[in-house]
């Protein structure tokens, strides 16, 4: 499978790394978890990135690509100091497969937090996972420029 082109209109995928190398990334951890649990469910999760990074990059809004099932309001947010929310976080459903994003709200951006399999962890514990990476996200969305410098 060759990644898709990107165009002016697409959406640009980015992921939370622990370090500045992208091979840091917590969504590597999340697909070494899936694997080592169940390899068929990881063949699956791969999929579905691959046609998340397809959907991304043909520009269309998601309600285009996924029904309601398929993609939702995770019930989670990434709050500011004041308890007030910042982004919604997002779900892809994929069989068995769930993936966790959100919008950055500055062009056309969206960070791939994580990924479970639907019986990895507890509700729980999944929210402690994808919540406790919101503190570091803030600073991107109080601040355009830190966040635009970073990604260059």
């Amino acid at each position: 499978m060759s990644p898709p082109c990107d165009f002016p209109h697409s959406w640009l995928l980015f992921h939370v790394c622990k370090t500045n190398t992208v091979c840091s990334a917590i969504l590597f951890d999340d697909m070494a978890a899936i694997r080592a649990i169940d390899v068929k469910q990881w063949k699956n999760a791969q999929r579905a990135l691959y046609m998340f990074n397809q959907h991304a990059s043909n520009g269309l809004p998601f309600s285009n690509a996924y029904d309601e099932k398929e993609c939702h309001e995770s019930g989670f947010e990434i709050l500011d100091a004041n308890g007030r929310c910042v982004e919604k976080i997002w779900r892809i459903r994929k069989g068995n497969i769930r993936i966790y994003w959100c919008y950055m709200g500055i062009l056309k951006n969206i960070v791939i937090l994580r990924a479970f399999i639907k019986n990895q962890a507890s509700n729980r514990d999944k929210a402690a996972l994808i919540e406790g990476l919101c503190p570091h996200l803030l600073p991107f969305f109080n601040n355009k420029f830190v966040f635009m410098e970073h990604i260059v």
